[in-house]
């Protein structure tokens, strides 16, 4: 869905709420932690060291669960409580032109480790695309990675008319988001 103008934080939250329950887009939900694949569903994985050290961990953490690479980026996000399963989300991403797009999903897993902390949402009917999004901060020895995996494919009409450009902008996302990890979990 677009819009030309920001919806209000409330509008989103009431999005969220609404718009929860709906099914899923796309088969298979958890795909990010099994690795299965889904058939027509590209994969694209992306990574930034954030630092060294559990002081590193434990900010990039709670970066990660207060929404820190989209908020970060510039996108509003409302959800109907904190990231854990079933969670309902809305978002508004602003476009390189003008307007915003609008967007739900649902949190589909939590994953809470020493080493890891992680989540993955997975789209609903007012998503652009169809699939999943994993986010996870991982302590790797004393090197602390934020990682991000996306399997999708466009679903709405706009989405699916200009393939080139719903990638172009996916992966502009996703650049806002490693940035926004890395400046989040700096010490200042």
């Amino acid at each position: 869905m677009l819009r030309l103008r920001r919806p209000s934080a409330e509008e989103l939250a009431a999005l969220a709420t609404r718009e929860r329950d709906q099914a899923l887009t796309y088969p298979g939900p958890g795909v990010t932690a099994t690795g299965a694949a889904i058939p027509g569903y590209e994969v694209a994985r992306y990574s930034t060291i954030l630092g060294t050290g559990t002081d590193v961990f434990d900010r990039a953490r709670a970066a990660l669960q207060r929404w820190a690479p989209q908020r970060g980026s510039g996108i509003a996000i409302e959800a109907t409580g904190p990231i854990e399963a079933g969670a309902g989300i809305a978002f508004a991403a602003p476009l390189p032109v003008a307007g915003f797009v609008i967007g739900t999903c649902r949190v589909v897993y939590v994953e809470d480790a020493a080493d890891r902390w992680a989540f993955a949402y997975g789209t609903l009917p007012l998503h652009p695309a169809s699939g999943e999004e994993r986010f996870a901060v991982v302590l790797d020895g004393d090197e602390v990675r934020f990682e991000i995996e996306v399997v999708s494919r466009p679903q709405q009409l706009l989405a699916r008319l200009a393939p080139p450009v719903t990638r172009l902008l996916q992966r502009q996302a996703i650049a806002r988001y490693l940035r926004a990890m890395e400046t989040a979990t700096s010490v200042q």
